[in-house]
């Protein structure tokens, strides 16, 4: 099928290379792209460079910052559906206003909830792309 043909020899990829390569490709989105982690109760518990940079800070500025104080309006309903839908497992893909450290920055977010044990969230992934 496909026209590829089927062979007995077909390497099998050791698992340890399988990390490696997960562990590269990892790398390589944190060295490139805007990226936050952040706990179930909203802690930021990792930040890329590149976040950091999109809102004027240092990565160590935001370890441990909530991150609902980046958010200019996390008191509004918007943002609070959107953590809410969050912690209930469901993506959200949405343009905010955040804080930055030398002003407003508009970021457009796309978070993803990630299960930790059993089906709750264990932590909440961000890819940020400013469009200010």
């Amino acid at each position: 099928m496909f026209g590829i043909k089927k062979s007995s020899k077909t390497p099998i990829v050791p698992v340890d290379h399988e990390m490696d390569l997960l562990k590269a490709e990892h790398a390589a989105i944190l060295r490139t792209q805007a990226v936050a982690v952040c706990t179930p109760d909203g802690l930021l518990a990792s930040a890329s460079e590149a976040f950091a940079a999109a809102l004027g800070h240092a990565v160590s500025d935001l370890r441990a910052t909530p991150f609902a104080t980046l958010i200019a309006h996390a008191s509004e309903r918007s943002w609070r559906d959107a953590w809410s839908a969050l912690l209930g497992g469901r993506p959200v893909v949405d343009e905010f206003e955040c804080n930055g450290k030398d002003g407003r920055r508009w970021l457009r977010i796309s978070a993803c909830p990630i299960a930790g044990d059993g089906a709750a969230v264990g932590k909440v992934l961000c890819f940020a792309t400013d469009v200010t």
